[in-house]
């Protein structure tokens, strides 16, 4: 009788839907499921993240799944501008969530934004330091900590250890605490990506102290923890990845076989900083991501929602962003995503029909433009489809142009449609991220 094949456990935690996969050892996903994610109402009156609502959904899911028993291995990537505080005696010995993580749309910051500015003026960390622009809402994950440590000052107390999202489910399943560069590398301004170390104003608060050890986002941190693994039906000898930034899970196919040194922590990052061919990854979902790997950080333009990611190897990726996905569904306002015909697309174009974004308020190279259409698009049957898929592939294109390493033009795609840009749409690739 032959082996049964071991699958890899996914967690794909985005911000408007979660997966749960299961894929073989040649990348085919054999059991998926899905649910959507939206943040609940925590005790302290902000919204959270729905940690207890993906946990039960996550137990239910594998407890239910006649292939859970195969799970050799599991790793989660999820959504950055997030990050979970735990509550315990030590690190060694964390008991539970010490408050609930923000949603990072939550927009109640106000009364301590002054207070924030100075405090980031006197760690004189600019732009240049942490490649990471000052963002609406609690995008930025310091936002977040300094509002909760000075609004909620008692729950801040219960605070034992930080860890980025991802890092929260691998402690979940695991029991071991652990940070990662590219989680704490997306536009946090928590992180240095030049010099591979936290913000002096992640120091200067206190909160550098307190974040996990970093490890790299493929290491394994154990085993699943015995009783879960009994209560979920994995093996006793499931094994725990630190888990990684999904835009950045997305890059790391691409990074096959770049060089990694030794940082001035004795911990493994990258000691190339250049990649074998010029590219731009493009990874889709709630957010459209546009990694550009070698391109030079001294192009981005902060006010543009441009940023220097951090790869999993521990590098500054420039990238550039917008809000792809809320803002096809704003686009759309309930009309079917597959109306339209191609010869819409020329009777849109002769119309002289565009839109002016940005219809998605959290970020982007447009997000302090006033929205509106220069004449009403939906008059015309089958062209409101067409209109909003131009409209997010122009966006594309533009945020392409400045980030990319080949196309560097304000409004077209440079040498891109000669093949320097890859698109992602399936997931699998965090199978492959950690296959190598």
């Amino acid at each position: 009788m032959s082996q049964i094949e071991t699958l890899t456990l996914i967690l794909d935690i985005g911000k408007s839907h979660a997966k749960l996969l299961m894929v073989d050892g040649a990348g085919t996903v054999v059991e998926r499921h899905g649910r959507d994610n939206a943040s609940v109402m925590s005790a302290l009156g902000y919204p959270a993240l729905d940690l207890g609502g993906l946990g039960n959904w996550i137990t239910a899911s594998l407890r239910s799944s006649p292939n859970t028993a195969r799970c050799s291995r599991v790793i989660a990537c999820t959504h950055g501008a997030a990050v979970v505080a735990l509550a315990g005696n030590a690190p060694g010995a964390l008991s539970g969530v010490a408050w609930d993580p923000l949603d990072y749309e939550f927009n109640g910051y106000e009364p301590v934004a002054q207070a924030f500015l100075l405090a980031r003026e006197e760690a004189r960390d600019g732009f240049d330091h942490t490649l990471s622009p000052d963002l609406p809402a609690g995008l930025n994950i310091a936002r977040q900590l300094y509002w909760l440590q000075h609004s909620h000052p008692q729950a801040w107390s219960r605070t034992c250890c930080l860890v980025p999202y991802a890092q929260y489910w691998a402690w979940w399943l695991s029991g071991v605490a652990a940070s990662e560069r590219s989680s704490l590398g997306c536009h946090t301004q928590l992180w240095q990506p030049q010099a591979n170390d936290f913000s002096d104003l992640a120091k200067s608060q206190g909160w550098a102290a307190l974040f996990a050890p970093m490890r790299s986002a493929w290491e394994v941190l154990g085993s699943v923890r015995s009783a879960l693994a009994q209560d979920l039906g994995l093996p006793a000898t499931c094994e725990v990845h630190v888990g990684v930034h999904d835009s950045n899970a997305c890059l790391a196919r691409y990074l096959v076989g770049q060089k990694v040194a030794k940082g001035v922590d004795g911990t493994d990052i990258a000691g190339d900083t250049t990649v074998a061919k010029a590219l731009t990854v493009v990874s889709s979902g709630t957010w459209t991501v546009l990694m550009a790997p070698g391109a030079p950080v001294a192009n981005l333009q902060a006010a543009k929602d441009m940023l220097g990611n951090v790869d999993v190897l521990g590098r500054a990726t420039p990238t550039a962003r917008f809000m792809g996905g809320r803002e096809f569904a704003a686009l759309l306002d309930g009309a079917l995503p597959d109306a339209g015909t191609l010869a819409d697309v020329q009777t849109l174009i002769a119309s002289r029909t565009f839109a002016m974004p940005s219809f998605a308020r959290q970020g982007g190279p447009f997000m302090d433009r006033e929205v509106g259409w220069s004449r009403t698009a939906n008059a015309w049957p089958g062209l409101w489809r067409i209109a909003c898929h131009l409209v997010s592939g122009l966006r594309w294109r533009r945020c392409t142009a400045r980030s990319s390493p080949r196309g560097w033009c304000s409004g077209c795609g440079g040498e891109l449609g000669r093949g320097a840009s890859r698109v992602t749409k399936e997931r699998n690739f965090t199978w492959e991220f950690i296959a190598w």
